[in-house]
């Protein structure tokens, strides 16, 4: 996708690769960006706010199908699996409470989110894109 054209390929992914980006071409950025995920019910003071944004997650040079980052409240974590669906997860930082989680299948790039508000869920709706 190009976001990053400048930036050398990363340690090769082969449950993606050929599908997603060119054979041998994994990337080493991946941005995932999160829109409409809102507090449910269930949400408490001091939870941090919907994590909604963009995220640059960088690729784990020890599990290469593996991308995460973030800030200081939230992080995203991207997993591409063998069975080649991809996990996206948002994570709050210290409650670690998930504000957003799905898997797409076949190296799936685009997710809604399957937290829907009821209990225990702190958090629901929201789609998320990933892009390099």
């Amino acid at each position: 996708m190009g976001c990053f054209p400048e930036l050398p390929p990363g340690y090769v992914c082969s449950v993606c690769d050929g599908i997603l980006w060119a054979a041998g071409e994994t990337p080493s950025i991946i941005i995932a960006t999160f829109s409409g995920i809102e507090k449910s019910l269930h949400w408490e003071i001091g939870d941090p706010p919907p994590g909604n944004g963009n995220y640059t997650l960088y690729q784990d040079p020890f599990w290469p199908c593996y991308f995460v980052g973030g800030g200081p409240e939230v992080f995203a974590a991207l997993d591409f699996r063998i069975d080649k669906s991809v996990l996206l997860t948002l994570i709050g930082v210290g409650i670690g409470k998930e504000q957003f989680i799905q898997a797409s299948q076949n190296c799936g790039i685009a997710f809604t989110n399957a937290m829907d508000g009821t209990y225990p869920d702190r958090y629901q709706g929201g789609h998320a894109v990933i892009t390099w």
